[in-house]
């Protein structure tokens, strides 16, 4: 890691006032990170610069972003306190600090990797090997924004064909689809 990629190289450029240091997580050296259990199955993972969660389902178990500092670890996490299949991955967006250690979960069979498609184009043209591409994308409003004006220039306007714009509300964040998978626990 380079620049401020790292907790240890922010902690050089970014001082940090006592109160919030008095907050800050155990971390165990040996792995990075430190894990608190939230109950009712959900956990989460920090190493007090970046944050992960994976919650339990009965189908599996959902995890939620793993940064580059620490998510080589986060199988071996989620081993430590179920049995349950790690099932799917989501990417809140595209940064490293997020998804730079999407590639530990390469080799977990079946796994679904969900992010709006805007990442997966960008990842599909930095070629990165160390965050796997998406196989499921929810459309971004951007996306849509986008379709719905070349649909509207090849067809005429909207007003001349009946073409209805897609409702904003029907877009699946990850946020939305956070809140879906918890209550379908």
């Amino acid at each position: 890691m380079t620049g401020t990629d790292s907790p240890e190289a922010l902690r050089k450029h970014v001082p940090v006032l006592p109160a919030v240091r008095a907050k800050y997580w155990n971390i165990d050296p040996t792995v990075g990170y430190g894990m608190k259990d939230f109950g009712n199955g959900l956990y989460a993972l920090s190493d007090n610069g970046w944050q992960s969660a994976f919650p339990v389902t009965d189908a599996g178990v959902i995890v939620f972003d793993a940064p580059a500092s620490y998510g080589k670890h986060i199988p071996e996490a989620v081993a430590k306190v179920t049995k349950q299949p790690i099932k799917m991955l989501i990417y809140s967006h595209l940064h490293k600090d997020h998804i730079g250690g999407s590639i530990a979960f390469k080799s977990i069979p079946g796994l679904q990797i969900i992010a709006l498609d805007t990442v997966s184009d960008f990842l599909k043209e930095m070629k990165d090997p160390n965050r796997l591409i998406q196989r499921s994308t929810k459309t971004s409003s951007r996306s849509m924004k986008r379709r719905r004006a070349i649909e509207n220039a090849s067809s005429g306007s909207a007003r001349r064909t009946g073409h209805r714009p897609i409702e904003s509300s029907t877009v699946q964040t990850p946020s939305k689809i956070a809140r879906l998978c918890y209550l379908t626990k």
